[in-house]
């Protein structure tokens, strides 16, 4: 269990690893966004994760994926918006995304 913590960063105990995805693969614009963009987002997540340890064991699961509610200035990083930029979350600095203007959707 998480531990709380009322009075911001540091935060401590994730129950997990997020990563964020700027300009997610193959997906329409945040606002057209539908159910199967997110799952299509799931799947490669799971891919790719599962890739990296070479295709061994169990296929990694994305449980849960969430989507900033509010524009991130970062969104437009190259010119012709072909780039899709993955990195860890920082739960330490940033604390439960469901509770700091993320929208949660479930895979």
């Amino acid at each position: 269990m998480p531990k709380k913590n009322s009075g911001g960063p540091p935060y401590y105990d994730p129950p997990a690893k997020f990563a964020v995805v700027i300009k997610p693969w193959s997906t329409r614009s945040p606002p057209n966004r539908l159910q199967q963009d997110y799952d299509k987002v799931a799947t490669w997540i799971s891919y790719i994760l599962w890739d990296a340890v070479g295709k061994k064991g169990r296929i990694p699961t994305v449980e849960c994926i969430y989507r900033m509610r509010t524009g991130w200035k970062g969104d437009n990083v190259t010119d012709n918006g072909a780039c899709t930029l993955v990195f860890e979350y920082n739960w330490t600095n940033n604390g439960n995304p469901a509770t700091h203007n993320w929208e949660e959707f479930f895979p």
